[in-house]
């Protein structure tokens, strides 16, 4: 049986599993932060390290796809009004 790698994703987007992390963009003349380049990791209960989205992104539908865009947006801009505070 196929597992359902999207209801995986959302049933445990409150408990830690997906995440997101950021990569900090760094300008090369001033060394100063200038931006955070977002990226998703998803940690399934069976397995002891986060994903890239290569292992998953291509189960997924193309709906699924958009929704999980969606929710990394919702959740970045979340997170950098908290930062920018």
């Amino acid at each position: 049986m196929e597992r359902d790698v999207f209801s995986e994703i959302a049933a445990h987007a409150g408990a830690g599993a997906p995440a997101l992390v950021y990569q900090p963009q760094v300008s090369f003349t001033s060394g100063q932060v200038i931006g955070l380049e977002v990226l998703f990791r998803w940690r399934a209960e069976d397995a002891p390290k986060r994903h890239s989205p290569l292992m998953f992104l291509p189960q997924l539908t193309t709906a699924q796809t958009s929704e999980l865009f969606f929710w990394v947006m919702e959740e970045a801009i979340s997170e950098a009004r908290v930062l920018s505070n």
